[in-house]
């Protein structure tokens, strides 16, 4: 922005400042200027037009400033987002590790509670029972085995393992 209300007034100025400054001296200032004027009006535009270009630079670095900072946000989010992707990724692996130990344990370690499902004892249930004996804990842990199983499946299936 300019101190001046318009170019021909800086002009002026310029043009005396350069007639003062070669040493001219006269009563009539105007008289004086006349061969600055030129010059300086060339000046004063040259100085206007990079004016203008400054300006307009000043904007572009402010929308550069802005986009670097948009971009600087996102890469933030973006590293948080996958930092947090990374952590759930092991959590997950323990647990799926959990589920295999559980049901590996549930299939393989000797529980038994010594009753039926139907409440009997499995040493005195006999043929007046009507139905084969099957241990209650034993019946149990294998329907876990199979829950397991299928969340496992799943598990895999939604990594393409499956």
């Amino acid at each position: 922005m300019s101190i001046f209300t318009d170019n021909e007034e800086a002009a002026k100025i310029m043009a005396r400042a350069m007639a003062t400054a070669s040493g001219l001296r006269t009563d009539r200032p105007d008289e004086c200027i006349q061969p600055w004027m030129r010059d300086a009006r060339i000046a004063v535009a040259a100085i206007s037009e990079n004016a203008a270009a400054i300006a307009e630079l000043s904007e572009l670095r402010a929308r550069v400033v802005e986009a670097q900072s948009e971009r600087d946000v996102w890469h933030r989010s973006a590293h948080a987002d996958r930092a947090r992707s990374l952590a759930a990724e092991a959590q997950n692996a323990k647990l799926v590790e959990a589920l295999e130990k559980a049901r590996d344990f549930l299939k393989n370690a000797p529980i038994e509670s010594g009753y039926c499902c139907c409440g009997d004892i499995i040493e005195s249930h006999n043929i007046g029972s009507g139905h084969s004996p099957v241990d209650a804990v034993v019946y149990a842990a294998n329907q876990h085995v199979e829950s397991i199983d299928a969340t496992l499946a799943e598990i895999n299936a939604a990594k393409g393992n499956g």
